[in-house]
């Protein structure tokens, strides 16, 4: 990692001397572009150092821009200030152009164990989408802020009033048990909350990053520059761990997490994303030391490598998605294999509490190409991973992995997306890159439900 850690250094350097910052907007068009391009080639991994590159120039950007807060006077009208209001009893009203919310959870259930087409209603073709699931429906909203809710047991959409957001080329969505919190990143990062109970929109203006080191590492994602969600809930804060700060939905305050001295020390946890456990959100990867933090975020600790307990022989940082399964974090990884030239799934589980890792079977269809493995999720206690040689899926059950079946989606590029909602994982895809890809543009979904839920 010395070339990376070099890198790093020289970022943070130029950073202070006030470099001319670098339109991080095109710089992240330009990104995207060359890692869907990456995907269908499967190019040497030394791209993505390449793109790590890209990255650092990025964050180094964001942090000569001061973060601009708020959205102006834009939308005042539809949002509210302040924290969530209180539930109310008896019926909701509608929200603008549709039903309102169910007035009970709901579920995909109901469709039957494997693989089913989901109708994207009204939700146009758009790189970047966000989705959540409140329980009960499906949100999904766009980087310009428009959103619908889908019910899956009427398999209706309703169009819900547009968020506060900036705009950008991606939103996340998460769901903090009462509201969605939307977060638009681009040249300015800004977030909002919808409350489903009144159907409304509250800002939450930018998202800082942690103070001028954090915000060097931060704003470029260094515990999840590679593998998405960059937003955990921890039942008490929402965590950006792309700026390194944490949400108090009650107030609506964005916080700065506490953080060690030297995050250049933690440059591995570039390639993965972070997860929360039921006790802490963990960021963790095969090789350098991970990090853990309390539900608040104000105190954090270190945690062992997974290489040094399982005696990997791992030489490089490989690229990683973790999901939390029963209480442990679970990685699925690119591994290197100099033996066979491409690498192998490797998987394996830490429990945090006793700080021990174990080996699990390695998936098939994973290897070391750029940005393997693509999508990983946890659903009904199973971890579902889409290889990366071809579009079918796999599932870890009863202790070996199985095929689950193949979406009809172009789920390896652009747009694809995975939301675990229940007890069923929905598969969103779109792209409307017309010049890389001649499908586009569209946009389709599906749903899994697993046999044994």
């Amino acid at each position: 990692m010395t070339d990376l850690d070099t890198l790093l250094r020289a970022t943070l350097a130029a950073a202070a001397g006030e470099v001319e910052p670098t339109d991080p907007v095109a710089l992240a068009r330009d990104l995207h572009r060359a890692r869907a391009s990456r995907r269908r080639a499967h190019r040497a991994r030394a791209v993505a150092l390449a793109a790590a590159a890209v990255l650092l120039v990025v964050g180094a950007s964001v942090l000569v821009r001061s973060a601009v807060s708020g959205d102006g006077d834009q939308a005042r009208d539809r949002v509210q200030a302040g924290p969530p209001s209180a539930p109310t009893a008896g019926p909701t009203a509608p929200a603008p152009g549709g039903e309102g919310p169910p007035a009970a959870p709901t579920s995909f259930a109901g469709l039957g164990p494997g693989w089913h087409s989901l109708d994207p209603g009204p939700v146009p073709p758009a790189l970047g989408a966000g989705l959540a699931w409140t329980g009960a429906e499906l949100v999904i909203v766009l980087p310009d802020g428009s959103a619908w809710a889908h019910r899956p047991d009427r398999g209706t959409w309703r169009t819900l009033a547009p968020a506060p957001l900036a705009g950008g080329d991606a939103v996340e969505l998460a769901w903090t048990g009462t509201e969605v919190v939307a977060v638009a990143r681009g040249s300015r990062t800004t977030s909002a909350a919808w409350d489903p109970g009144t159907g409304t929109w509250r800002d939450l203006g930018a998202v800082p990053v942690a103070p001028e080191l954090a915000a060097a590492l931060g704003s470029l994602g260094i515990v999840s520059a590679g593998a998405a969600p960059a937003l955990v809930w921890s039942g008490e804060r929402l965590f950006d761990m792309e700026r390194l700060a944490a949400l108090d939905p009650t107030t609506g305050q964005w916080e700065p997490l506490a953080l060690p001295a030297d995050l250049v020390a933690f440059t591995s946890l570039l390639y993965t994303n972070a997860v929360w456990d039921g006790t802490e959100v963990l960021a963790v990867n095969w090789i350098g030391s991970g990090l853990a933090w309390d539900p608040s975020g104000t105190s954090f600790r270190e945690v062992a490598p997974a290489a040094t307990e399982l005696g990997s022989t791992t030489g490089s940082v490989p690229f990683t998605r973790a999901v939390a399964v029963g209480g442990e974090v679970v990685l699925v990884s690119g591994l290197d294999d100099p033996g066979s030239g491409r690498g192998t799934g490797g998987v394996a589980a830490l429990d945090a509490r006793t700080g021990r890792w174990r080996r699990l079977p390695d998936v098939p269809g994973v290897n070391a190409d750029v940005g393997c493995p693509y999508l990983v999720e946890a659903v009904a206690g199973q971890v579902v991973v889409q290889r990366c040689d071809q579009p079918s899926t796999m599932v870890l059950r009863d202790g070996r992995w199985q095929p689950n079946g193949t979406p009809a989606l172009d789920q390896q590029c652009c747009g694809g997306r995975w939301q675990a909602a229940g007890d069923a994982l929905v598969v969103w895809s779109s792209d409307t890159d017309t010049v890389n890809n001649d499908r586009a543009p569209y946009v389709e979904a599906a749903v899994w439900v697993p046999e044994d839920r």
